[in-house]
């Protein structure tokens, strides 16, 4: 059937603007809940809207680089959806929380929700309570991603760039010929970063 057109995007997954991710930066949590809703949801931002299962399974970065599968399409591709992600300074603060102590993985969240849709739960419930305090419309975890590539191309990353951050298939034909440059996709995150006040 035809697609319409003026079908909403699914409650609170649109991007939002650069006001709103710089509010959630400045705001300061009151409880538990709030402080880790904030803290994932820039995380994710900071790691070119890395998702909530990506950072439950992470392992620990080596040598300041990060490289995961997103496990959203790992087992779809030929690339098994591989990133590498140059962890920005400006996530340290946020990752320093949460770090897993044992080293086994990246962030302890494995260790304190029983799976991925809890801990995504949780961190919904989180920044709905955020959303009201700050007078602004609620948004799910999954408008970090979403936010994190519109401003991308916003703040003038090329499009094929912002692709590659998601770890969005382009040209097919393209993508079996040409080698991702990590390079540029770090640098296009790191003109993103650059555009708030941390």
């Amino acid at each position: 059937g035809r697609i319409n057109l003026r079908t909403p995007p699914a409650k609170g997954q649109k991007a939002q603007r650069k006001e709103v991710i710089q509010m959630l930066i400045d705001y300061k949590p009151t409880t538990e809940r709030t402080q880790r809703a904030r803290d994932f949801f820039i995380i994710s931002f900071l790691l070119m809207g890395a998702n909530m299962a990506d950072l439950y399974d992470a392992l620990p970065p080596i040598n300041g680089v990060w490289e995961y599968n997103r496990a959203k399409t790992k087992d779809k591709r030929d690339d098994h959806a591989r990133m590498i992600v140059y962890v920005p300074k400006e996530v340290l603060p946020y990752i320093e929380r949460y770090k897993d102590q044992t080293g086994s993985h990246w962030l302890n969240l494995y260790r304190e929700y029983t799976n991925t849709e809890t801990a995504s739960r949780c961190v919904s419930v989180g920044l709905d309570t955020i959303c009201n305090e700050l007078g602004i419309p609620s948004f799910t975890m999954y408008a970090a991603r979403k936010s994190w590539a519109t401003l991308a191309r916003k703040f003038g990353v090329e499009k094929a760039t912002v692709n590659e951050g998601l770890c969005h298939v382009g040209d097919k034909v393209a993508d079996i010929y040409i080698e991702k440059d990590w390079d540029i996709i770090n640098a296009g995150n790191a003109k993103v970063i650059s555009q708030f006040r941390w």
